[in-house]
């Protein structure tokens, strides 16, 4: 997984809400008060919702990485092209996310041909890694939804469930545990 600038707290928060989401597909208004519960959680902790924002997009970036590194079980033989067209097919279809999706799906595919397939712009934090309002916005929903569904697709090839968050979770407690040592 890529280095990162975004504070590690912000990549938790991240991280929480892709859980919250994926136990909450299909349900538009489950997705907005899980959203919710992240914004209130990261104002409490002093995160800024843009961190949050730019965590989900190194979400994007890592968990797809996962599908594309050959070494790696979950390896499939697809472009990042694909993993992204592949992904917002099925927001598209989802029908709790049928009306969020049309309106916002554009800001949703720049955000992940930043993480997918220019990964240096995650990492620089370059001016050309959209931001789109705040954390709790559709955006940010649709975006964690996303990284769900690149989760899934990981789980699914290798075979192994709920693998991929178990990688995730083991590397963002790496990474608390870097920051306080």
């Amino acid at each position: 997984m890529s280095e990162t600038v975004v504070p590690v707290g912000a990549l938790r928060a991240a991280w929480d809400l892709v859980l919250t989401l994926g136990d909450r597909a299909g349900s538009a208004a489950d997705a907005d008060t899980a959203s919710r519960r992240v914004v209130q959680a990261v104002d409490q902790q002093g995160i800024s919702t843009d961190d949050v924002w730019y965590g989900l997009v190194w979400l994007v970036e890592s968990l797809s990485s996962l599908v594309i590194d050959p070494s790696h079980p979950a390896r499939v033989d697809a472009a990042p092209e694909d993993i992204i067209d592949a992904v917002l097919k099925k927001l598209e279809r989802d029908p709790g996310l049928r009306r969020t999706y049309r309106r916002h799906s554009p800001s949703v595919r720049q955000a992940m041909e930043c993480a997918i397939i220019r990964k240096d712009a995650v990492e620089a934090r370059k001016d050309d890694v959209p931001t789109y309002g705040p954390i709790g916005g559709k955006e940010a929903t649709l975006l964690g939804y996303a990284a769900w569904h690149i989760a899934d697709l990981n789980d699914a090839t290798s075979g192994v469930p709920h693998l991929t968050a178990r990688l995730m979770s083991d590397a963002l407690d790496q990474m608390e545990q870097g920051t306080q040592g």
